[in-house]
């Protein structure tokens, strides 16, 4: 289940491949859904100049010695092992918001789940 908690009263604007920010966002929400059996809270607003979207899941959540390595193609996290994947998804959704001078952030703690943040531009 998806719970949208704040938006948008009027249009914003980002410039970008809407396919490849597509693959992003579904990615970390595939994420989302495959480690969490619990409420995910997506939520978006402004900060600054930036869009930001941020998903909150209350999942297995990541070793916090772990996260700095989330970008690494190929990584993945001690405690999924018997979760099917290939490690692939967090390093390109991270190129994929790199190419739209954006920024991913990730937040865990092992037990609680994981919040993810994407930062992208707003077109001007």
């Amino acid at each position: 289940r998806i719970i949208v908690k704040e938006g948008m009263k009027e249009a914003i604007y980002i410039q970008g491949n809407q396919q490849l920010l597509q693959i992003a966002l579904l990615n970390i929400l595939d994420n989302a859904a495959k480690y969490s059996q619990n409420e995910i809270v997506v939520k978006w607003f402004i900060r600054e100049k930036d869009l930001i979207v941020g998903v909150q899941d209350h999942g297995i959540g990541i070793p916090t010695a772990e996260v700095p390595r989330l970008f690494s193609p190929m990584f993945r996290g001690s405690n999924v092992r018997h979760i099917a994947g290939a490690g692939l998804g967090l390093p390109l959704v991270n190129r994929i918001i790199h190419v739209h001078s954006g920024k991913l952030m990730i937040t865990s703690e092992e037990g609680r789940g994981t919040y993810c943040e994407i930062a992208l531009p707003l077109a001007s």
